[in-house]
């Protein structure tokens, strides 16, 4: 903007310019390599903006070291499958926005620009448009806030062109990296079952291995609270918390060790997704070692999803000894959606015009408040439904299921030593003691 600005005088300008010669100088003296992911990112970008403005060999030297590690930090930092390494999707979009301006840029002046971040920038497109939400906003995945869904479409606009509609309404699991979405005419559902963050930059981590974010019939219903600020205090802490997100927690215990603002220190990594069929029902599931600490080798959720567009979520620990644990399954619920209880197994909620049951499996279920913030600084509260359980056991599943009013096929849930099973009509799930058993 500076450098389209109406100056007073040609000594205005020269000015303007020599200030920007000098912090550009300072830049790429001071490349913030200690902290590295987006910041750095931004330098690079920032550094090859002002050495398109200049004629000096000073300035042909900057562009060409910008773009050489502009081109290593994207093999490391953009995922295979397109998602940028911090996997937060409101920084996913940032990176996103800055490799489309220097793809522009590459275009006009510099093809070898160009070509270092095209395919970048078709990745990113290609993973954002794979778990977008049904209004077109992105999930709120680590440190995010809601982005207008004309921001997240203005970029995706190219790469939307060549995707049709069929593409983009499946009626079925999708593996996108590390995450599964289904998505149909009315409902959708996104399992995350990805890390949190890379291991050497944990800033912008949450404790919410396994989340879920849920809409039905085109109206959020499960929801990530998103980030309130980034000052260290006790709603920095909630929003990072494994409390704040629809996931297992275990003897009241965060998944990670969060500290300060943007510390992790213990944490936990997932594994052994997988998706799979029977009959007519479908579900996806994986694993995570976040608990080992406490005897818990092993948490596991499966997400299945029944013909009749009932749910079912199925949270389960392994240990190597029988001791006591407490167990509670989260459900944050959008504000928009209305919850009353009916006793301690059954919970009504009410999203539109529509309403649902909620029945708690091998467990009790409560409701208790929560937060949502969608934006720095705003902060809504609204309700979380929790099923929990106390268990002295090697394995134990906890969940629940959620229906329509109507009667459905015959379904019960057991939950026994060394498996659990889930009977749905003539189609019956069962999850033995071991890793490879459906």
């Amino acid at each position: 903007c500076m450098l389209q600005a109406k100056w007073n005088s040609s000594e205005d300008q020269a000015k303007i310019y020599r200030s920007i010669y000098e912090q550009a100088r300072y830049l790429r003296a001071n490349l913030e390599f200690d902290i590295g992911g987006n910041h750095l990112l931004y330098n690079l970008h920032a550094l090859i903006f002002a050495s398109v403005q200049f004629s000096t060999k000073e300035s042909a030297s900057w562009l060409e070291d910008a773009e050489k590690l502009l081109a290593i930090e994207l093999d490391r930092q953009i995922l295979a499958h397109g998602e940028h390494f911090e996997r937060s999707t409101g920084y996913h979009f940032e990176v996103w926005q800055l490799l489309t301006d220097l793809r522009m840029i590459g275009a006009d002046v510099r093809e070898s620009l160009y070509e270092i971040c095209d395919p970048a920038v078709e990745r990113m497109a290609q993973f954002a448009c794979g778990i977008a939400c049904p209004d077109g906003t992105l999930p709120l995945l680590g440190d995010s806030t809601k982005l207008p869904a004309k921001a997240v479409v203005s970029l995706a606009d190219n790469f939307r062109q060549n995707e049709t509609s069929s593409d983009r309404q499946r009626n079925d699991f999708d593996r996108v990296g590390d995450y599964v979405v289904w998505r149909d005419s009315n409902d959708y559902l996104l399992f995350d079952a990805g890390r949190a963050g890379p291991d050497e930059l944990p800033a912008h981590m949450h404790a919410d291995l396994l989340g879920i974010e849920m809409w039905i019939d085109n109206k959020p219903m499960v929801v990530d609270c998103g980030v309130f600020e980034y000052a260290d205090t006790e709603m920095r802490h909630y929003c990072r918390g494994t409390e704040s997100h629809s996931v297992l927690q275990v003897d009241g215990l965060d998944q990670f060790d969060l500290w300060s603002r943007f510390r992790v220190g213990y944490r936990g990594h997932p594994n052994g997704l997988r998706i799979g069929s029977e009959g007519s029902v479908q579900w996806s599931e994986a694993t995570h070692n976040a608990y080992r600490r406490i005897g818990v080798f092993e948490t596991g959720r499966r997400i299945i999803r029944f013909a009749a567009k009932d749910w079912a979520c199925i949270d389960w620990i392994r240990q190597a000894n029988c001791d006591s644990k407490e167990l509670v399954s989260r459900l944050v619920l959008h504000p928009s959606v209305g919850v009353e209880q009916l006793n301690d197994q059954i919970a009504i909620l009410s999203i539109g015009f529509k309403t649902l049951q909620l029945t708690a499996l091998g467990s009790k279920l409560r409701i208790g408040e929560a937060h949502y913030c969608p934006r720095m600084g705003v902060r809504f509260s609204t309700s979380k439904i929790e099923m929990y359980s106390s268990h002295e056991k090697q394995q134990v599943a906890i969940g629940w299921r959620l229906s329509g009013l109507t009667d459905g096929p015959l379904f019960e849930f057991g939950n026994h030593q060394s498996n659990w099973s889930i009977k749905y009509g003539a189609v019956t799930l069962v999850r033995k003691y071991g890793p490879n058993s459906i």
